[in-house]
């Protein structure tokens, strides 16, 4: 079962993921600080889905601190935004270690399908 941390400050939304990968089968973990999503993947969770606008730290560099941290830059960071479609944005989320960069709103399907390709490109 994989196990994913999803950090995101709007409660319903990360309700609604917890909701959806419970029910998918995964281990869930739900952070809604940058802070506390630091002290989340020490645990060494499969995958981290990160949102960009978060009150304490922004997602980029989050995505960049966890990739710099030789405990957790192996865990493969999905960058997801709800206000930055533009492309400088996207490349920067990809420039700070960043797996995908999706922008929401998001599909959950789809989404779950992205995440688990990003684990299967992990394990070639």
């Amino acid at each position: 079962m994989p196990r994913i941390l999803a950090v995101e400050d709007e409660k319903d939304q990360l309700n609604m993921l917890k909701v959806f990968f419970k029910g998918e089968g995964w281990d869930f973990t739900g952070a809604a600080t940058g802070a506390i999503a630091l002290e989340e993947a020490a645990a060494r969770p499969d995958v981290i889905l990160l949102d960009v606008n978060l009150p304490d730290i922004n997602g980029f560099e989050l995505c960049k601190a966890l990739k710099e941290n030789p405990a957790t830059s192996g865990i493969p960071v999905a960058l997801i935004s709800g206000d930055a479609r533009d492309k400088e944005r996207i490349m920067k989320g990809l420039g700070v270690g960043s797996a995908i960069y999706l922008l929401k709103p998001v599909d959950l399907d789809v989404l779950k399908a992205k995440l688990e390709a990003v684990l299967r490109m992990g394990k070639l």
